[in-house]
């Protein structure tokens, strides 16, 4: 699921601040328990880079990457499509529902859980660097 949504991640975080590919990693991590790793992570940047999504900036020894007006337009054209991306959620929420058993209500209490889980072990592993 990540790697699907990497790009949508990185154009995100960067419209908040600049980070180092490093950072990013982190920061992926700890909000999804789930870290990216360096053979995903730099070519998406290169590409990124490419298109004009976003600059590079180096300092000292780490480069710092910046978002781009077209990397904002990106993002706002993504969030523009939002609520068909939660219709398709709430469609797949439904088959769930009817596969398990369980009514719409139990189904987002487990899958709100999950993700409550997901954001605690990112939060934590990222503490100690793991």
């Amino acid at each position: 699921m990540l790697a699907g949504n990497l790009r949508l991640l990185v154009l995100k975080l960067l419209s908040s601040k600049d980070m180092s590919g490093y950072d990013l990693m982190k920061t992926i991590y700890e909000r999804t328990g789930r870290k990216p790793s360096p053979g995903s992570m730099y070519p998406l940047l290169e590409g990124l880079k490419q298109e004009g999504r976003m600059t590079v900036k180096e300092v000292g020894r780490a480069k710092r990457y910046s978002i781009t007006e077209s990397g904002k337009r990106e993002l706002s054209d993504v969030s523009a499509q939002k609520d068909e991306l939660v219709g398709n959620i709430r469609k797949a929420i439904g088959v769930f529902c009817t596969m398990t058993g369980q009514t719409e209500t139990e189904c987002l209490a487990l899958l709100h859980d999950e993700c409550v889980q997901n954001r605690q072990k990112g939060k934590a592993r990222g503490k100690d660097g793991r």
